[in-house]
């Protein structure tokens, strides 16, 4: 080819930028400069449950507006971390319509519903206890608000290590307005979305609808099946919001959510294979071979071992011979009415209910042989379909009052909360990892496990204005968390029609026999204190101690092991939030320690020939780190942005800390396996050219590599993997440390007089390719698999709106 592909997608920008920044003057009349000035816009946020100034909240919040969300190429939820000292999110094991995200170090050991997450997330108020089905396209956002460190007051349980709020655009009365907005890229990428806003009575009633349909091929692709795998997209979203306000004083809104994802599965190779008898059995059987005679379990052997020097050399593609896919269905309908007591006085209630329900097929082994195959239906005249993987129904209520009072210098808040959720957690894993010999009866196996968690709290914030310059505020919480499990663990042996259950010593017809119930219960006190201090009216100093808590719970993918405790963080940070120069420059920083009591911890070790994935408690932890915000404008037009976050952990006492081959160690002072540090840079330069405005926007984000622990490191591994591999949140990194870059570009123009919007980009510009490592060996039979992450995804959009 005469021109790469690369130096298309560069000559492509290139040629738009200099049109769009340096066409001729004389060519038309130059259309008014950017309605914005040199100085920074005011950004107001809702982090303590009111409006106000970002400036003058003493806490420490990234927030994104809708228009920067667009220019900065947030796609989806797990691109946030690129806007966000200290945030780290990464598309799980499970499903790529999920994520697990780390704050301030803080990260939870899985996405199941029976664990608490250590991040809150929120969708216009409503809790999301967890994240399945969040990671897809933002449609019609408002903003976005990341609160770090514990918020146990105003946010509950499940947010030691901070909060992301998502606020979405809701009904208003500005007259008949909208906009349509199709994309269109590479991998056959194809989006169209928009919105309709409709006031049905003036100053009454209002509607706002908002539909988006995303397709996309698979990055990459099975050898065996032709599937495109990674990063596929087939997603319908809808958002429905109705505004009523009979009187003045009451406002009442509704809005419901609507989503269908049908994804492929993820795009994984095998990087490494540490030999296993049941797995080069299990291969040896497929290929027809008698494993019972050596050589043919050595030529098993080299068999995997080819497929591992394919997947070494070739990131997008494997031989699985499943079709996988990631189907999820979830509905949110969350109801807010605000009344007005008296002037100063008002009451607020909020209500939400969310259903869920995924159905998965994934293979862990990445090959085309049956060795870790999850919610693979049974072959044969025993056959068991594919039972819901992850179903869950959650129901929540909350209710506060507060105001004003004391001639405004006393802002008070009372409220209380209550959820409760009942779902199904499960997989058919129909495999022959466990079959050692001919002789071994051949069994599928069943992890159903249905849970039942209930919290209800009461809490308290208020903020004292002492003078017309120094206030404090404080808050308490007070939480009780229940948690209660139906394990139905199980292995079928088709050889005898029988069940063998896991959680009790029976061997069964009936596999309801195999239902044991265990249930947890904790309660715990949160707190929020700070000092505020605003010396000019451009500029805050605060001091603050906050504690959160996240719940116990029962091991359940290992229901042997005992119960883990609670976990408290106790946070100090003292914070600057300023401006300069006439409000050209914006400079937000925050220092930190936070110290945790019963840690929660989570590992993969190995009981035998089994992997079991346990949580425990460290009895203590600590973390120290900084944070930096900074955003200027130097000159008309042109706002440079500047993040990091630093940050240093290690466990205070951790005797009995387990290994990766069930060992004990004393872990006193061991480091945490988290990276120390995360930047980003960014640019903007808007400048009117003909009848619209040109923009340019490049984004840089930067994560540093991880230094696990030797005990969490897989000896078996070859270092030289361990260190090509980006660490996911879970595990604490444990078998990755590579540092990684990633490059966002845009160019677009705007016609403001037609309210049209045309741009080009590209995420990973660079077109890094990296993967992110997958479960442990221990768990796969020996196979070191990894998830390869987006190459360059570039696109065009144009855009058309109305009455806005």
């Amino acid at each position: 080819m005469l021109f790469s592909r690369s130096k298309c997608i560069y000559a492509l920008f290139a040629s738009t930028a200099a049109l769009a920044l340096y066409a001729p003057a004389a060519a038309q009349e130059m259309a008014p400069p950017p309605a914005h000035g040199a100085a920074l816009e005011e950004v107001v946020v809702t982090a303590r449950r009111r409006d106000e100034r970002l400036q003058d909240v003493p806490v420490a919040v990234t927030a994104l507006s809708g228009d920067q969300i667009a220019k900065r190429g947030v796609f989806r939820f797990s691109d946030l971390q690129q806007q966000t000292p200290s945030l780290i999110i990464t598309t799980t094991t499970a499903s790529p319509t999920a994520f697990s995200a780390t704050l301030r170090g803080q990260s939870s050991s899985d996405i199941q519903l029976f664990i608490d997450q250590a991040v809150g997330l929120y969708t216009d108020g409503f809790a999301y206890p967890h994240p399945w089905g969040l990671n897809t396209g933002f449609v019609d956002v408002d903003r976005v608000e990341i609160l770090k460190g514990p918020q146990g007051t105003l946010y509950g349980k499940s947010t030691t290590g901070g909060t992301i709020n998502i606020i979405s655009r809701g009904a208003d009365f500005n007259g008949l307005h909208g906009f349509v907005q199709v994309e269109g890229g590479n991998y056959q990428y194809r989006r169209l979305g928009g919105a309709l806003n409709v006031p049905i009575i003036n100053d009454v009633l209002a509607m706002r609808a908002a539909y988006q349909r995303s397709l996309r091929d698979g990055y990459g692709r099975s050898r065996t099946t032709g599937q495109d795998l990674g990063g596929n997209l087939n997603d319908d979203f809808f958002r429905g919001s109705l505004l009523f306000t009979p009187t003045k004083r009451l406002r009442a809104e509704v809005k419901v959510e609507w989503a269908k994802l049908n994804n492929g599965g993820q795009m994984n190779t095998p990087r490494f294979y540490v030999p296993s008898t049941a797995t080069n059995t299990a291969i040896a059987i497929e290929m027809g071979l008698n494993p019972a005679v050596p050589s043919n379990l050595a030529t098993a052997q080299a068999f995997m071992q080819g497929l591992v020097a394919q997947g070494n050399s070739d990131f997008f593609s494997n031989d699985t011979n499943l079709v996988l896919f990631d189907r999820l269905t979830r509905t949110s309908v969350a109801t807010t009415m605000q009344y007005e007591l008296t002037d100063s006085i008002r009451a607020k209630w909020i209500a939400g209910y969310r259903e869920l329900e995924s159905f998965r097929m994934y293979d862990l082994d990445t090959t085309r042989f049956a060795i870790i195959d999850l919610s693979r239906p049974s072959p044969g005249p025993f056959f068991f379909p594919i039972e819901p993987t992850t179903k869950s129904r959650f129901y929540s209520q909350e209710a506060n009052i507060g105001g004003e009072a004391l001639g405004k210098r006393l802002t008070w808040l009372l409220g209380a909360y209550y959820d409760k959720e009942k779902g199904l957690d499960g997989t058919i894993n129909n495999f022959r990892f466990y079959q050692t010999a001919l002789s071994t009866p051949y069994t599928i196996s069943f992890s159903t496990n249905k849970p039942k968690n209930t919290t209800y709290s009461f809490y308290s914030q208020n903020n004292v204005n002492l003078t017309s310059k120094f206030s404090v505020t404080i808050g308490a919480r007070y939480t009780h968390d229940d948690k209660k499990v139906t394990f139905l663990n199980r292995r079928f042996a088709p050889s005898t029609g029988l069940y063998s259950c896991s959680t009790i010593t029976l061997v069964t017809a009936n596999p309801l026999d195999c239902a044991v119930t265990r249930e947890v219960s904790a309660q715990a006190w949160s707190y929020l204190a700070s000092a505020n201090w605003k010396p000019t009216s451009d500029m805050l100093v605060y001091a603050k101690t906050s504690r959160g808590f996240r719940g116990g719970g029962l091991n359940v993918r290992s229901p042997t092991a005992p119960p883990f405790e609670p976990e408290t963080a106790t946070d100090y940070e003292a914070g600057l939030k300023a401006d300069f120069l006439d409000h050209r420059l914006r400079l937000n920083i925050a220092g930190y320690t936070t110290r945790y009591a019963n840690k929660q911890e989570s590992i993969s070790v190995l009981l035998g020939i089994t992997p079991i994935f346990v949580i425990q408690n460290a009895a203590t932890a600590r973390i120290k780190g900084l944070e930096l915000e900074a955003t200027a404008r130097p000159v008309e037009g042109l706002t440079l942005g500047a993040t990091a976050g630093y940050l240093e952990g290690k466990y205070i006492t951790f005797p009995a800390a387990l290994t990766l081959d069930n060992r004990t160690v004393n872990a006193n002072g061991e480091k945490f396996g988290n990276p120390d540090w995360t930047y980003s840079l960014s640019a903007r330069y808007e400048r009117a050219v003909g009848p619209g405005v040109a923009g340019v926007q490049a984004d840089w984000s930067w994560t540093a590599g991880a230094n696990p622990p030797a005990r969490l490191v897989d000896p078996a591994l070859p270092a030289s993997l361990v260190n090509d591999l980006v660490g996911g949140a879970q595990f604490n990194y444990a078998n990755g440390r590579r540092a990684i870059g990633l490059l966002n570009l845009r160019v677009d123009y705007e016609l403001p007089d037609s309210s049209v919007r045309l741009a080009v980009f590209a995420r990973n510009a660079l077109n890094v390719r990296y993967q992110i490592a997958s479960t442990s060996q221990l768990g796969t039979g020996g196979i070191q698999a990894a998830y390869t992450q987006e190459p360059r995804m570039w696109g065009v959009q144009i855009r058309k709106a109305w009455g806005e």
